[in-house]
């Protein structure tokens, strides 16, 4: 295809950055290889500058820059946050991340630490207590700047930050002083229009249709229906909901639109969409994919301007090397490396049908234009599939389809949403947007509960058949191809078998039947069943962002992407705040909890109540010696206390006529000495579970039951005979202090 042909300053752009992000990937004896071959790369074409030609030279030159610029700044560039004492930190507030009673975290360009003026960077400060604070403020601290790491929910701070140049955090740091800016702040000016925007927009209408408005036109998207956001996410279109160039270019087209009504020439209209573009990317707050967009229209409308010509690729590479400049980790970011290939991709698109004739019939322009929309999307997800599949390792079949058709879903929703906030939120509008968007969520509520739609992408063959479908487009978009048509189809193969592949994989593994339990052996537990097709989790955990971290990580390591049946044995006072998180990230048809025993769960199941009215949901109770009965699989409740009196439970799984029974620790004492017995002496397997506190004497387990091959000890408080543990070993499974057991063999 020769996607590089008269694109020289294209080529010189993709070998800095490419060299410059790669290179830092590596470890030191593999770049100093690398150097070196680019050294003598350099030498070779040097000495033979007039068979090789000029441009060869100059690119091997900038490889090696390249390499020498990334080292520098990778390696050599001392981290902020490596000062181990505490230290006075002064600087201006760049933005507020969050303002609420229990804290306040702030984003801060310094001015000065331990009074160098030299050492200069940009850092988040977390105060444990809410802080009376504005943007451009300055402030004085003294704390001790730590690396970003990941946080207790699991979410890597330093590989989503770091991109966007935040160097370090201060945690709850002493000393505060802040001096108020006085006088006019561009940046508090827009902060507080952005403010004021997104109260219009909430106001306006509904709480689902203007919080669907507010993602797509400033991209806060708290506001968006959980339930919405899952679905999207399981059909492969969050990139839709995440303010990106798509919402910007929708918004481009319709402004240049308005004013070609109004009889404006090109120029006037370019001059106009360049405001309009530096407007939105303040009042959406710079997010790098609007920032790359944002560059890309500004210099295209600029080269426009200046010679009346463009070219999107040379002017994408440009507006990413600005990025990079700004801000080098940027290279490094995953959104802006999905925003860049998803830009490419539609580009490569674009160029297969640039010649195609002007005169020919309308149903073979509609055809033509339905399938250069269908291949647009193809060409995206084909372009990102590697970071999909090496970075997410999880794909949606359906994601080249929803794309075509919710894009142009969109596109009409941030029409009339546009047009609706212009005019002040006229009734007679609102009544066409409401359907709009319940139409919209229910399209991709369709689509989001067919069987197995989000499919698991990390097996070694899905692995080896990306890279080598990669290596293969990359090959075709670089080198003049003779027979286009056979190429792709070829790439079509290879493209449809990771998803088909990925489609078995998933399917297999919802088949395999099994019941395996995970613990972290502090305080947080969970059992996961599959049992003929149907899911089902048992929830022993404390509750708390933490264990919630562990159990979407433990889900993942069983390839569950939904669930059948969620069981929670016993009430917490952060119960309801846990099944709102676990709702808003897993489908769950139905969850399943304890009848209250008293005024307070009472209260909680009520809350409980209220926030699954929002989710496609259900819950029931369960009586104590009641079954929760699915298929081949039944679960008891054998003994549960009251929630005040800790996490005290035994429950018991059976399959097949085996019983597999846990115990949590809380339950292990003098007046169910007789009933752990008992389930042991009938039960195949038997977990003591890490899960509550001590009660009493530790329980000495001082007879093996000849029903019971599998013995799992997470708990400090079960002790073994040293015979019992003997004849256990001979013929049974132990384990002590695992965290992963698979229970059925």
């Amino acid at each position: 295809m020769n996607f590089f042909e008269k694109r020289p300053l294209s080529i010189i752009l993709c070998i800095l950055l490419g060299g410059f992000s790669l290179f830092a990937l590596f470890p030191v004896v593999t770049q100093i290889i690398l150097a070196a071959a680019a050294f003598i790369l350099l030498i070779f074409f040097v000495c033979f500058i007039r068979k090789t030609g000029f441009f060869p030279t100059v690119c091997a030159a900038f490889l090696l820059v390249s390499f020498a610029l990334s080292f520098l700044y990778f390696n050599v560039h001392f981290p902020i946050y490596e000062k181990s004492e505490e230290t006075r930190i002064e600087g201006r507030v760049c933005s507020i991340i969050y303002e609420e009673s229990f804290g306040t975290k702030i984003k801060i360009k310094t001015s000065t630490i331990s009074g160098a003026k030299s050492q200069r960077a940009t850092l988040f400060v977390s105060f444990y207590s809410s802080v009376d604070i504005e943007i451009d403020d300055k402030i004085s601290i003294y704390g001790k700047i730590e690396e970003l790491e990941n946080t207790k929910t699991g979410f890597n701070e330093k590989q989503y930050y770091e991109p966007r140049g935040v160097q370090g955090i201060v945690y709850n740091p002493e000393n505060l002083i802040i001096e108020p800016f006085e006088g006019f702040s561009l940046r508090r000016f827009i902060d507080r229009m952005r403010k004021s925007l997104n109260t219009y927009i909430l106001s306006s209408a509904d709480e689902e249709t203007s919080g669907m408005l507010l993602a797509l036109i400033t991209g806060e998207k708290d506001a968006i229906p959980r339930q919405t956001h899952l679905d999207f996410k399981r059909i492969g279109l969050s990139h839709i909901l995440a303010i990106s160039g798509m919402h910007l270019a929708i918004l481009t087209l319709g402004l240049h639109f308005l004013l070609s009504l109004f009889g404006l020439g090109k120029k006037l209209r370019a001059l106009i969409s360049m405001l309009f573009v530096a407007f939105y990317m303040a009042i959406t707050g710079f997010p790098v994919s609007i920032l790359r967009a944002g560059l890309m229209l500004l210099i295209s409308s600029a080269l426009f301007l200046i010679a009346k010509t463009k070219d999107s690729f040379t002017n994408l590479m440009i507006s990413v090397a600005v990025i990079c400049l700004i801000s080098p980790y940027a290279v490094h970011d995953v959104s802006l490396l999905l925003s860049f290939l998803a830009t490419v991709g539609i580009l490569v698109a674009a160029q297969l049908f640039e010649n195609i004739p002007y005169h020919i019939a309308r149903w073979k322009k509609m055809g033509l234009a339905i399938l250069a929309s269908l291949l647009s999307s193809i060409f995206a997800i084909s372009m990102t599939l590697p970071l999909s599949v090496f970075e997410f390792e999880r794909l949606s079949y359906i994601a080249p389809i929803t794309t075509l058709i919710f894009s142009l879903l969109i596109e009409v929703f941030i029409y009339l949403g546009t047009i609706f906030l212009l005019l002040g939120a006229p009734g007679f509008l609102l009544s066409i947007l409401q359907p709009c968007y319940k139409a919209i969520s229910a399209l991709a509520a369709v689509f989001a509960q067919l069987p197995n739609v989000y499919i698991v992408a990390e097996s070694r063959w899905i692995q080896i058949i990306t890279v080598v479908f990669y290596i293969l487009l990359l090959a075709f978009l670089i080198f003049p191809v003779r027979y286009k048509k056979s190429c792709m189809l070829v790439l079509f193969v290879f493209f449809c078998s990771v998803f088909v592949i990925g489609y078995i994989d998933t399917d297999s593994a919802l088949h395999s039947d099994r019941i395996s339990y995970f613990s972290d052996t502090m305080e947080n537990e969970a059992i996961f069943a599959i049992q003929k097709g149907k899911t089902t989790a048992v929830e022993l955990t404390k509750n708390n962002e933490s264990a919630r971290s562990n159990l979407y990580f433990w889900l993942d390591e069983e390839n569950i992407l939904s669930l059948d049946n969620l069981w929670f044995p016993q009430y917490t006072s952060v119960l309801p705040e846990a099944i709102l998180q676990y709702a808003s990230t897993i489908p769950i048809k139905t969850i399943y909890l304890p009848v209250p025993k008293n005024e307070d769960e009472e209260n909680l199941l009520l809350e409980i109540d209220e926030i699954l009215k929002h989710f496609r949901c259900t819950y029931q109770t369960l009586e104590e010696k009641n079954s929760l009965e699915d298929g081949n699989l039944r679960l008891y409740s054998v003994y549960r206390a009251p929630k005040e009196e800790g996490f005290r439970v035994i429950l018991s799984l059976q399959t097949d006529d085996e019983y597999y029974t846990y115990i949590s620790r809380g339950a292990i004492e003098e007046s169910n000495t007789d009933l752990v017995n008992y389930v042991m002496s009938v039960s195949r397997g038997v977990i003591f579970g890490c899960r509550g506190r001590k009660y009493r004497e530790n329980y000495v387990l001082e007879f093996a039951s000849e029903h019971t091959d599998l013995l799992i000890v997470s708990s400090d408080d079960v002790m073994i005979d040293s015979d019992v543990y003997e004849e256990y070993e001979k013929r049974s499974r132990i384990f002590y202090k695992q965290k992963e057991v698979l229970l059925t063999p």
